[in-house]
């Protein structure tokens, strides 16, 4: 395991994008897969998770087990530097959602994408395909039926991506991990699904390397202005005053 920052009393895993393919590679080629649902959970850290987890103690608790926290947030990667002087790595979830779909085709391994609407939820399984043509997808769903539950026991895949809304999608990360043994990594990727879809882009790569992907997302969805408050102006806030009061 790389090393391990704790920021908001949730641990930030420390991954280089080198280390983070070693390590999914090791889970999707390993001959045992760990009874542990959590030991199974990938979760792509941003600000606004470890804002709710100051709130939501049933979150915070599956943050503090999950197998990994990666870094998806350039507050998080700054707030570590300046607090602390540690360097994290940042890696946006469609980035890390790629790693999984390419590291899965080329140990050939079988994934499951759930969640967006069902013609954007298609279209994402169609680019996919185009991208890594040698990638298994066994099975696809968009919405959010009960009978999913059934479709992927059934299909047994060894990744599942789904991509709802935060907390949700990692609720039911356990949810399938606990019913679906076979799994070896799921994660929660919110709106990956219309990225891969074309339903919205990806902001400029100017924006991506300055870590300004959010504003891009502010002026696509004007909306989500509550959740930039908390990423931007709350989270700072709050880890500052956590660093004040374990110096007192």
């Amino acid at each position: 395991m790389p090393r391990t920052l704790a920021i908001l009393g949730v641990p930030v895993h420390r991954y280089s994008r080198a280390q983070l393919q070693e390590a999914l590679t090791q889970r999707l080629t390993s001959p045992t897969i760990p009874q542990d649902p959590h030991a199974r959970h990938l979760i792509t850290l941003n600000p606004e998770f470890l804002v709710r987890s100051t709130e939501d103690t049933a979150f915070k608790a599956i943050l503090q087990q999950s197998w990994c926290n990666i870094c998806d947030g350039a507050g998080i990667q700054y707030l570590a530097w300046s607090l602390s002087g540690t360097r994290i790595e940042r890696i946006p979830g469609v980035e890390v959602a790629e790693m999984l779909c390419h590291t899965a085709e080329q140990t050939g391994r079988s994934l499951y994408l759930l969640g967006g609407a069902e013609d954007v939820n298609a279209r994402a399984v169609q680019a996919l395909q185009e991208r890594y043509p040698s990638l298994r997808i066994v099975g696809h769903r968009g919405g959010d039926r009960n009978t999913v539950y059934e479709d992927i026991i059934a299909l047994a895949p060894d990744v599942l991506l789904v991509c709802y809304p935060t907390p949700a999608q990692h609720l039911r990360c356990l949810d399938y991990l606990s019913r679906c043994p076979s799994l070896r990594i799921a994660g929660g990727f919110g709106g990956t699904v219309d990225f891969w879809a074309g339903a919205i882009p990806r902001a400029p790569q100017a924006l991506q390397s300055l870590g300004l992907e959010w504003l891009y997302r502010l002026y696509q969805q004007p909306h989500r202005w509550q959740r930039i408050v908390n990423a931007v102006i709350r989270f700072p806030l709050l880890s500052l005053r956590e660093k004040l009061q374990k110096n007192t």
